[in-house]
């Protein structure tokens, strides 16, 4: 069932507030709800839903309740707009104000709409005590007003007796809203100032007229101020408290306070007079309460102004007469004062302002002043000298008179009485008698004192002048003593003791004690004295002058030319160019510089040897510098030279005509530094050396020497081959040339080495090309010219007297008539090892004797030369002329047992070498290397390298048939599958052999048959593929591969799940790591191919 519609059953939708809809049945809100203004909370409404088809039949009543919620719609709202209210400016922090402020709010309590709080916005007046509102406060619930704390002392009615204040009013919601009214606030007068005196002291001016002021002259009113406001409280009565000086002079009036004089009042009586009168007035106020009366006190000061009534009048003690000393200082006052004296008021500087006191200030002054020599001081009266040349002595006068008048300041100045008995002059006479003070200096004549006459060997007590005297002006013929004069030396530069002055008559001397004490013009030329002349004063008051007396000595010829040091010592290199200076020789003489005394003439002494070889390659010049002459040092020659240089002057007399020359000498040595100046030079333009065939490389064959005259590394000599030779190398350092390492002479060949050294200067020496040339002829000898000589030496006391068994062997060659024949040993061989041992550097001779076995030997190979054809350079392209064996042995041999001839045996050149037996040298070579331990064991190397050799090829040849045959066998049935398989086993349990076959052959074979039919037997039983891996392959087949298929014996294993790769087909790639070439292979066979490129 539908229901179309509702209505107001009962009609009460409350004077049209609501509407309800008869369709729908909605409630409408018809105008707006104010709760404050209908003072409702709440509304009830009946309600009837009907049908709509039968709208008199009521399906149901129901009831709407609606409650008002209250928001906060209204302000607070004070009773009363203004607020007024009185305190006393006395009140305490805290005290409250006489009204309290109330606001309302017509909102609810919801949300605490209705709940207001006080608060204080701003004052009237400037802000105190923390800021606005001043020093006031507000109860936020009450509304009470209070004074703020610490905020009392800001209540005075006489600085703010009114205060206006904005209190705000705000309700309690979170958006509040707010009203506020106005506060007046009195603050009530209390009598809490004094009255106080506008100005203290109160101060006034009077002026004394016809001596007297008379009796009620008015002085002057006093005026109050008094910070209080009430009428009451500013009502005030003056009474007098006192006056200084101390009297009745003065009187106040108690309602006014206005003061006046009692009496009249003379300035200048009783003397000294009164200037300042002080009378103390007190004041008081009159409020209703007695109690809290205030006074306070000023001070009214009356001051008198004195007229000039009165003159200066003269101190009765001035005398008429003083002394004075001609020489009183300038501008110094005298002790004689003139005074004078005046009854008017005197000046007070003490007040404020001063007074000046111009009535009784007296003024001095001359009338009279002869010569303007004195001054009076106006204002104290003191008398003083201010002119310089007051002198009592001839043609001055002794006694001066002055005239001097007083006066006072005053507007109308009054001048001096005079108080005189005798006189009723106004001024003052006064007669000043001079007396003498030693004024006067004693004064030189004859100046300037200059002296030039005296020599520096002038004897002591020797007179030099009487010329020397002096004035004093103050002797003017009586027993004054002041003008009687002195002399005395005071002073002086440097030495005034060597000369002497008559005290009374001024003869002036030399004077000196000791030898040393003598005049020296070299130490000292010229003295400049001071002598003093002294008057008869008493000091201080005695006067002296000093005179500057000027002694120049004259010279001697007393001092030889010094050269400073007796030896000199310098280097100097070599080739200098002429004229460079080697080394300052400057000679001083002390005697007078430009005089002929200390000119000096420079030489060197040729008196020796060294000083005619100095005198050519150095010269002195005339200012005494030594520099090079033509002739040339050469440091090879000499290097050092030693002379001596003598330094003359051109001295004379005392008569300066008579010569007398003084000589001063110094040794110089010069030492001679090197230059570059040298080149080397070979000990021979052509070394010539014999040596075997098989000469080791470890063995100098010959040792070339070059000589540089220079010291240093200009001497240091280096070696080197302009061109390297291929069979022998040079030291540089030491000259030693070696056969090259691993290389073996000709036999019967001769090599010629050109070689040239350097020395070590930057740059090197002078020539062009900077290198010394010579050259080497190095011949390898024949069996058939060498003999075999036995000596029992160690290996290295042979090697070490190598040189002279040659020199001693060369001697007899020289006996037989061969004049330039030599010997020469090729080899040494150690007898105890039957193997030569080469020669070694050599090694000292003495410490090779010491060390003499009886029981060792060595053999000698010496060959012979016949001449020296070839030593020369100009002989290098000569055949050796060898001896021959059988001659050498005819000369050195006695018998064919090896018995050493008598030349040889009974010859003391020979006696340290104990020569055993001479032999011939066999056929075969030098020696028979195939019968040595080293031939025989280089024999054996060879044998079985190859047995070596023959093995592997046989081994080779039978590998490589096997190979072909198992190959053949391929396509055998199962079962010699498997016997193949166990002959592959056998095989391949030598895995190091077949990789050794492989390494030795020329290209790459197959494997042999049973190898693959191993693998596959292996294959079967472990289901992997085979195990392979590249064969090295010799880089000489590498450009080659090989037409067959190669064998691969090792490989990375397969993976056990991997499924086994089919017998036919290269299935796999790799690398050979000998040749670096790409391969197949099979992985089961083994089989692989050289790739194409």
């Amino acid at each position: 069932r539908r229901v179309h519609g509702v209505k107001d059953a009962a009609g009460t939708l409350d004077n049209a507030m609501f509407k309800l809809s008869a369709d729908w049945g909605k409630l409408y809100l018809v105008q707006a709800l104010d709760r404050e203004a209908t003072n409702k909370d709440s509304y009830t409404i009946n309600a009837k839903l009907y049908d709509n088809r039968d709208p008199a039949t009521t399906v149901a009543d129901f009831v709407i309740n609606i409650a008002v919620t209250d928001v906060n719609d209204n302000r607070p709202v004070f009773q009363q707009y203004r607020y007024d209210g009185d305190i006393f400016e006395t009140s305490a922090d805290g005290t409250p104000l006489s009204i309290t402020v109330k606001a309302v709010d017509a909102d609810s309590g919801i949300n605490n709409n209705n709940i207001v709080t006080y608060s204080l916005l701003k004052g009237n007046l400037p802000t105190h005590c923390g800021g606005a509102p001043g020093p006031w406060e507000v109860n936020g619930s009450s509304g009470q007003i209070l004074v703020k704390a610490g905020c009392s002392l800001f209540l005075d009615t006489e600085e703010y007796s009114r205060w206006t204040l904005e209190v705000q009013a705000s309700d309690g919601n979170p958006s509040p809203k707010v009203s506020s009214c106005i506060v007046n606030i009195r603050v009530v007068d209390i009598n809490d100032n004094q009255p106080k005196f506008t100005a203290d002291p109160w101060e006034i001016t009077l002026y004394e007229e016809l001596d007297v002021i008379p009796a009620n002259q008015p002085v002057t009113p006093v005026s109050i101020n008094d910070p209080d406001t009430d009428a009451i409280n500013i009502a005030h009565v003056f009474t007098k408290v006192s006056e200084t000086p101390a009297g009745s002079l003065f009187a106040v009036d108690s309602a006014t306070g206005l003061v006046t004089f009692t009496s009249t009042i003379d300035r200048d009586n009783p003397p000294p007079g009164v200037n300042k009168y002080k009378i103390l007035v007190k004041v008081e106020d009159s409020p209703a309460n007695p109690a809290n009366k205030k006074s306070s006190t000023g001070t009214v000061i009356v001051h008198i102004i004195d007229i000039n009534d009165n003159a200066p009048i003269w101190d009765p003690s001035l005398t008429q007469n003083i002394n004075m000393d001609e020489c009183q200082p300038l501008n110094t006052p005298l002790a004689f004062k003139f005074i004078a004296t005046d009854k008017d008021r005197p000046r007070d500087l003490t007040l404020t302002p001063p007074y000046a006191g111009w009535n009784s200030d007296v003024e001095y002054k001359l009338l009279s002043n002869p010569g303007n020599y004195f001054f009076l001081e106006p204002n104290t009266g003191e008398l003083s000298v201010v002119k310089a040349n007051l002198d009592r002595d001839p043609p001055n006068n002794k006694a001066i008179t002055l005239v001097a008048r007083a006066c006072d300041r005053g507007q109308t100045p009054k001048c001096t009485q005079s108080v005189l008995p005798v006189t009723t002059s106004t001024d003052w006479h006064l007669t000043v008698d001079l007396t003498d003070c030693n004024d006067n200096a004693p004064i030189f004549e004859n100046t300037p004192y200059i002296y030039t006459h005296v020599f520096e060997d002038d004897p002591s007590l020797f007179s030099i002048t009487t010329n020397i005297k002096a004035t004093d002006l103050d002797d003017d013929g009586t027993s004054n003593a002041f003008g009687a004069v002195e002399y005395f030396i005071v002073g002086g530069d440097p030495r005034f003791d060597q000369f002497a002055i008559d005290k009374t008559t001024g003869e002036f001397r030399v004077k000196f004690a000791t030898v040393a004490d003598e005049l020296d013009r070299e130490k000292i030329e010229v003295y400049n004295l001071k002598i003093q002349a002294k008057d008869k004063g008493t000091p201080p008051n005695q006067q002296t002058t000093d005179v500057t007396v000027q002694v120049i000595l004259k010279d001697i010829n007393d001092n030889t030319p010094d050269f400073g040091l007796t030896t000199f010592t310098k280097s100097v290199q070599e080739n200098r160019p002429v004229s460079s200076l080697v080394l300052p020789l400057v000679a001083t003489d002390a005697d007078k510089p430009g005089h002929v005394n200390s000119q000096v003439e420079y030489s060197i002494d040729s008196t020796s040897l060294d000083g005619v070889r100095a005198n050519e390659v150095f010269y002195m010049t005339a200012d005494g510098y030594l520099r090079a002459g033509p002739g040339l040092l050469d440091y090879e020659e000499e290097k050092k030279i030693t002379f001596k240089v003598i330094a003359k002057d051109k001295g004379v007399e005392r008569d300066q005509t008579t010569p007398k020359i003084l000589t001063g000498t110094t040794t110089v040595t010069i030492n001679v530094a090197d230059q570059n100046d040298n080149c080397p030079i070979f000990s021979k333009d052509l070394y010539h050396a014999f040596v075997s065939a098989t000469q080791p490389p470890t063995i100098p064959i010959v040792t070339v020497l070059a000589e540089d005259k220079d010291s240093g590394s200009y001497g240091t000599v280096f070696y080197s081959m302009p061109v390297a030779d291929k069979n022998f190398e040079l030291d540089g350092i030491t000259g030693n040339v070696r056969v090259r390492t691993n290389h073996q002479l000709k036999v019967d060949t001769k090599y010629v080495v050109r070689i040239q050294a350097m020395d070590g200067g930057n740059p090197n020496c002078p020539n062009d090309p900077p290198a010394a040339l010579s050259y080497i002829r190095i011949d390898t000898t024949l069996p058939t010219e060498l003999i075999k000589v036995q000596v029992r030496l160690s290996y290295d006391q042979a090697v070490a007297l190598q040189t002279r068994i040659e020199a001693a062997c060369s001697k007899v060659l020289e006996t037989k008539g061969y004049a330039t024949g030599s010997c020469h040993i090729v080899d040494i061989i150690r007898d105890q090892l039957g193997v030569a041992r080469r020669r070694r550097d050599v090694v000292s001779i003495a410490r090779q004797l010491l060390q003499l076995n009886e029981g060792q030997t060595v053999t000698l190979l010496i060959s012979g030369i016949k001449d020296d054809g070839t030593d020369s350079l100009s002989g290098i392209e000569n055949a050796v002329n060898y001896f021959t064996r059988e001659e050498l042995l005819e000369i050195f041999r006695a018998s064919t047992d090896g018995t050493p001839a008598d030349v040889i045996a009974n010859n003391p050149d020979f006696g340290d070498f104990n020569v055993l037996k001479v032999e011939p040298m066999a056929d075969a070579g030098v020696e028979d290397f195939w019968s040595s331990a080293a031939g025989i064991i280089l024999i054996i190397i060879i044998v079985l390298v190859c047995i070596a050799l023959l093995v592997l090829i046989a081994f080779l040849i039978w590998y490589f048939c096997f190979k072909k045959r198992g190959k053949a066998s391929k396509s055998d049935n199962k079962k010699s599958a498997k016997s193949s398989a166990k002959t592959g086993a056998a095989v391949g349990a030598k895995p190091s052999k077949a990789k050794a076959t492989g390494s030795q052959s020329n290209g790459i074979k197959k494997p042999a048959e049973s190898g693959k039919q191993q693998q596959q037997a292996q294959l079967k039983q472990k289901g992997t593929a085979p195990v392979v891996a590249p064969v090295p392959i010799k880089s000489s087949q590498s450009a080659a591969p090989p037409a067959q298929k190669a064998s691969v014996p090792a490989a990375r294993p397969a993976n056990k799940n991997s499924t086994a790769p089919s017998a036919e087909g290269f299935d796999k790639k790799a690398v050979d790591p000998v040749t670096g070439r790409e391969y197949e292979y099979n992985s089961v066979t083994g089989e692989r191919r050289w790739t194409k490129k």
